[in-house]
C-alpha cells in the first residue's frame, strides 16, 4: 500500500469518525454529567510521544465541563550491531548491545464548554533510559574489551490542546486532540562511560569528546519529548 493510500484511508476514517460520533454523542454533555470515570487508550495520532508509547488513561469527571485525569505509556526498545573495522593487528570487530525504555506520563486537565469541544491543559514527565554495552574484539588475541555508555535524560514537557470528545449513551467515548502545542518546561540529562579496559585504549581528550556527545544526545533526546501534535486519536470507555 502506498504512503498516499495510507494517508487517504486515514483521512476517510476520521471524517467517517467525526461525522458518526457527532450524530451519535449529541448528548454528550449530559452524559458525562452522569458519568464518574473514564478510561482511555491512545492508539494512533500525528504526535510522535503518543505514538511511540500509545498511553493509557484514568481520568475522572467532575460533572458535565471538567475531566481530570492520569495517562501512561512506555515504549521499549533493542539493537545489536557488529561492525568490522579492517584493521590488522589492531582492533578487529566492535559488538554492539543497546537496550532502552522511553516513558511517558502525565496528567490533564480538559474543560468543556458545551456538548464535545474542550480546552485542555497538561503537563508530561518523559524519560530516556539508553544503556549499551560495546565489545571491542583485538585481532591478535580475541580478548574481549567491554566499554558500557549509559545515558538518562528526562524533560517536563507543558502542553495546551484543543480538541472533541463525543460520549454515546452506554459509555463508549471517542475523542480527538485536533491541536496540542508543547513546549520543555524543565529538563535534565547524565550519562557515563564505566570501563576501566577501555580507558586504556582512550586518552583523557577522546573520552571527554565522548561524554560531550552523549550530553547532546541527551539534549536532542528531550528536544523530541517535546514535539507538538494534531489529531491524537483517544479511544475509551465511561460509566
Amino acid at each position: 500500500m502506498s504512503m498516499k493510500s495510507s494517508r487517504t484511508i486515514l483521512l476517510a476514517g476520521f471524517l467517517t469518525l467525526l461525522f458518526t460520533s457527532s450524530a451519535l454523542g449529541a448528548s454528550s454533555q449530559a452524559n458525562r454529567d452522569d458519568s464518574l470515570v473514564f478510561i482511555g487508550w491512545t492508539p494512533v495520532g500525528l504526535h510522535l510521544p503518543a505514538l511511540l508509547t500509545r498511553p493509557v488513561g484514568l481520568g475522572l469527571y467532575l460533572g458535565d465541563s471538567w475531566l481530570v485525569g492520569f495517562e501512561y505509556g512506555r515504549m521499549k526498545f533493542e539493537a545489536t550491531s557488529s561492525t568490522n573495522t579492517g584493521e590488522e593487528d589492531d582492533v578487529g570487530e566492535d559488538n554492539e548491545t543497546m537496550s532502552g525504555t522511553w516513558s511517558n506520563g502525565g496528567a490533564y486537565v480538559k474543560w468543556f464548554p458545551g456538548n464535545t469541544f474542550y480546552m485542555m491543559l497538561a503537563a508530561h514527565r518523559r524519560s530516556w533510559d539508553i544503556d549499551a554495552v560495546i565489545t571491542v574484539t583485538e585481532e591478535g588475541t580475541g580478548n574481549p574489551i567491554p566499554v558500557r555508555v549509559k545515558v538518562e535524560s528526562a524533560a517536563t514537557v507543558g502542553t495546551l490542546g484543543i480538541g472533541n470528545q463525543w460520549m454515546l449513551d452506554f459509555g463508549l467515548t471517542i475523542g480527538v486532540d485536533w491541536l496540542l502545542l508543547s513546549g520543555v518546561l524543565s529538563e535534565n540529562i547524565e550519562s557515563s562511560i564505566n570501563a576501566v579496559d577501555y580507558n586504556a585504549l582512550i586518552d583523557p581528550a577522546d573520552k571527554k569528546e565522548a561524554q560531550d556527545d552523549l550530553d547532546q544526545l541527551g539534549e536532542n533526546l528531550n528536544k523530541f519529548s517535546g514535539y507538538s501534535g494534531a489529531v491524537v486519536l483517544t479511544l475509551g470507555f465511561a460509566f
